[in-house]
């Protein structure tokens, strides 16, 4: 009789060799000793990761070509849910793992994993998935889960019960492109009965930023993305009153080992790429701000952590700010404005919104003018062409 692996450790992966070798590694170390598989969906990546996977002999590699050309016409890109579905259909393993290819795994991430589901499924409780408790390092601290729609535990690294992807039909490959559809996996999930817990001895380290066109291009779709996720749920687990996409959970855990240095060579020659750019982009961003009248009632459209940031290291402080919409819903990081719902610029009639996302500033911009009927000043603070914001290599 054959016998099947308990854990299948799928991923995805994308131009990213020398974080995907760490990712690999860490895996490895933490599987010794568990009967456990790993999956690796390659998206056609053209830095030699696709030739250094196919000869890792312990790994089952799945290309995908998702980007580029072929016979002279551009590749038909397919979504996030299809391609992670080509991993999950092929696994073998009762649960199956889920992680990221830039991430490492604290040691017995995995295996706590593991015997909370055993745990649980073994006491009769319907559990579908275990989030891990995860950080951006080096920017953030504190590692956490996230609830999303109706307050529900959803995974953004952790592990599933295979047998109940097979029962929800796996992952949607249509509705969207990115993001969200792991939030709406997990819904899927609690719809048809089963549970998302945590697992609170299980810790993941994701670098952030390590493919930065990679990183915008998906972030370019957030806004559109955002909607759909929104009317695929309505009246189910969305409603206007409760309407919190992703909820932060945190939590404070010393890895004794420092697991996530082992980022840092890798991570620190990427950033000493972009630091001459971050400079420029701040003084830009600087001058931009400077110039603004100190009388003129100022609100600030955009992500939290970006509006953070400019206030941390630009003369936006010196301003005067009537109030704040954060679309990522961080209303913690602002306890002396207000944080609003984007209607507040047409109760304010401000002189000047100041667009403090990264991303998406076009479709904010058509957002005021066309829905929200705004006929003041709107600034955009990004160009077109910055890779990241400058806050990440300052």
């Amino acid at each position: 009789m054959i016998n099947k692996p308990e854990v299948s450790v799928v991923l995805g992966s994308y131009n990213r060799l020398e974080f995907l070798k760490l990712t690999i590694e860490s895996v490895r170390k933490e599987i010794e000793g568990i009967n456990c598989e790993i999956i690796v969906v390659d998206g056609g990546s053209t830095d030699g990761a696709m030739e250094w996977l196919i000869k890792q002999k312990d790994i089952v590699t799945i290309i995908q070509h998702n980007n580029g050309e072929w016979l002279g016409k551009r590749i038909n890109k397919r979504s996030w849910g299809y391609f992670m579905n080509l991993g999950f259909k092929c696994a073998q393993g009762k649960y199956i793992c889920m992680i990221s290819d830039d991430c490492l795994i604290v040691p017995n991430a995995i295996k706590n994993g593991y015997a909370l589901f055993e745990k649980a499924i073994g006491n009769g409780e319907k559990v579908g998935a275990i989030a891990f408790y995860w950080r951006d390092w080096p920017i953030e601290n504190e590692y956490e889960v996230r609830l999303t729609l109706g307050e529900k535990m959803y995974v953004n690294h952790g592990m599933y019960l295979n047998e109940a992807l097979k029962q929800i039909s796996y992952a949607d490959e249509d509705t969207f492109e990115f993001y969200f559809a792991d939030g709406d996996l997990c819904l899927k999930m609690w719809q048809s009965g089963y549970k998302c817990i945590d697992s609170p001895d299980s810790y993941i380290e994701h670098c952030t930023h390590v493919n930065f066109k990679v990183k915008k291009s998906n972030n370019l779709r957030l806004y559109e993305e955002v909607e759909k996720y929104k009317k695929k749920w309505y009246g189910i687990y969305y409603d206007e009153k409760n309407n919190s996409i992703s909820t932060r959970i945190k939590k404070t855990y010393t890895d004794l080992q420092a697991i996530a240095e082992g980022f840092r060579p890798h991570y620190e020659r990427e950033i000493e790429k972009r630091k001459h750019e971050a400079q420029t982009q701040l003084s830009r961003i600087n001058r931009i701000i400077g110039v603004i009248d100190n009388n003129s009632n100022i609100v600030i459209y955009g992500a939290g952590v970006h509006t953070e940031m400019l206030f941390k290291h630009t003369c936006l402080k010196e301003k005067k700010i009537t109030g704040i919409v954060d679309m990522q819903k961080h209303g913690e990081l602002f306890d002396s404005f207000k944080v609003s719902e984007p209607k507040y610029i047409s109760e304010v009639i401000p002189d000047i919104v100041l667009i403090s996302s990264f991303s998406f500033q076009n479709q904010i911009g058509n957002h005021l003018c066309n829905d929200l009927r705004y006929k003041g000043q709107i600034i955009r603070l990004y160009k077109e062409d910055d890779a990241e914001p400058f806050y990440v290599h300052i």
